[in-house]
């Protein structure tokens, strides 16, 4: 199994985030487990940060009362 573990940091706000301490988290309460399930099955873990931004525009409300992006909302990035 391979678990992963993804930081979202809002890359429009101009304020970098370096506190994440997912080592010392994953040591002390995932450890544990995939040790003791080690027998069982192989363990993978991953993490990463990733940075986005807000979308430029309003998303389309659909029929159905969800909302949607057009082909030329992809275009904007």
């Amino acid at each position: 199994y391979c678990l992963s573990f993804t930081l979202l940091q809002d890359g429009s706000a101009g304020q970098v985030f370096t506190g994440w301490d997912i080592r010392q988290a994953i040591s002390q309460y995932l450890s544990p487990i995939t040790s003791a399930l080690g027998i069982l099955h192989n363990f993978t873990i991953e993490s990463q940060v990733q940075f986005h931004a807000p979308l430029a525009f309003e998303p389309a409300s659909l029929a159905n009362g969800t909302y949607g992006l057009t082909p030329e909302n992809l275009t904007v990035y």
